[in-house]
C-alpha cells in the first residue's frame, strides 16, 4: 500500500523533473529568439545581408568554391581576378571553414542568393551552439549559459558588424577557450590539440577573428600561468609553443607559395597598373 509520504515524494520528484526540463528548455528558446529577432530581418523580402562590398565578396569566393568542388573551374586558389597575381583567394578569407554549409544548401537545390543567407543564418545558430555548449561544460547553470550564448551570438557589438558577413562565424572561439581551460585544469595533451584544433578552425572561418582568438588564448595562458599557485611559468611556453607551431603550420598554406609567385609577378602587376590598365581586369580567356 502506498502512504501519504510516498505519494508526497513522488510528486517533489516529478516536480523536479519537470523544472529541470523547463531549465534546459530556455537555452533553445532563447536561441530562437535571437534568430528571429535578430538574424532573419536580416534575410526576410528578397534582402542580402551585409553590404555591397564584404558581402559581394563573400558571395562570389564561396560561389566560387562550390565551382570548383562541383569541377566547373580548374583551381580553387587562383580566382579569375586581379589577374595576372596568383593565388588571390589566399588574400582575404577563402572560407573553407564555413563553405560546406553553403555547398550543400547548393547542392539540395538552392540558388546562389538563397544558400548564402541560409549560410549567413547558419552562422548565428552555430554560434549560440557553441557558446552554449562551452558555458555547460565549465559549470554554468541553464539560465545563466542561455543569456551569455544569447549575449555571444546576437549582442549590439554583434550586429553592429552585420555589414561584414565574413565576421558572422566564430563558433571557434567559446570552443578553443573551453578547451584551454580544460587543459589549464587538467594537463591532458588531447585539451591543447583540441585547442589548436579549434583555433585553427576559426582561422579558416575568418582570418580576423582567428587573429585576435590567438591574443586571446596567449593572454589567458600567461594570466594562468602566473596566477597557478607553485606553478612555474616557464614550464607552460613549450606547450604553447607546440599550439603555435600548429595553427601557424595548419594555416601556412598557400600562403608561403603565394609569397614566392607573388615575387616573379609584382613587377608585371606594376607595370600594369603605370599602364593605366585595371588591376581588377579578367584573365584574357574570361574577358
Amino acid at each position: 500500500m502506498i502512504s501519504i509520504s510516498d505519494l508526497r515524494s513522488g510528486q517533489r520528484a516529478s516536480a523536479v523533473v519537470n523544472s529541470t526540463a523547463l531549465r534546459r528548455l530556455a537555452i533553445p528558446l532563447i536561441g530562437l529568439l535571437g534568430v528571429v529577432l535578430v538574424a532573419l530581418p536580416e534575410v526576410v523580402r528578397g534582402r542580402m545581408p551585409g553590404d555591397l562590398g564584404d558581402s559581394r565578396f563573400n558571395a562570389y569566393v564561396l560561389e566560387h568554391g562550390y565551382l570548383w568542388l562541383a569541377g566547373r573551374t580548374a583551381s580553387f586558389w587562383d580566382a579569375p581576378f586581379f589577374y595576372p597575381f596568383p593565388l588571390t583567394i589566399a588574400f582575404s578569407d577563402n572560407h573553407l571553414g564555413t563553405a560546406v554549409v553553403y555547398d550543400l544548401l547548393r547542392l539540395l537545390g538552392y540558388d546562389r542568393d538563397d544558400a548564402y543567407r541560409g549560410w549567413y543564418l547558419f552562422g548565428f545558430v552555430a554560434n549560440f551552439i557553441a557558446a552554449s555548449y562551452a558555458l555547460r561544460r565549465l559549470g554554468h547553470s541553464y539560465r545563466a549559459t542561455a543569456l551569455g550564448a544569447f549575449l555571444f551570438a546576437f549582442a549590439l557589438p554583434v550586429t553592429a558588424q552585420s555589414l561584414h558577413t565574413q565576421l558572422s562565424y566564430r563558433f571557434g572561439v567559446p570552443l578553443a577557450i573551453l578547451a584551454l581551460v580544460r587543459f589549464e585544469r587538467s594537463r591532458r595533451l588531447e585539451y591543447l590539440l583540441a585547442t589548436g584544433f579549434w583555433t585553427v578552425w576559426q582561422f579558416y572561418c575568418t582570418i580576423y577573428i582567428g587573429y585576435f582568438l590567438c591574443l586571446l588564448l596567449g593572454a589567458f595562458a600567461v594570466a594562468s600561468a602566473v596566477h597557478r599557485a607553485g606553478a612555474t611559468p616557464l614550464s607552460y611556453w613549450p606547450r604553447l609553443m607546440l599550439v603555435a607551431w600548429g595553427n601557424g603550420s595548419a594555416r601556412a598554406h598557400p600562403f608561403p607559395a603565394c609569397r614566392r609567385r607573388s615575387s616573379r609577378t609584382l613587377a608585371r602587376l606594376v607595370l600594369s597598373l603605370c599602364r593605366n590598365k585595371s588591376a581588377l581586369r579578367l584573365r584574357p580567356s574570361l574577358a
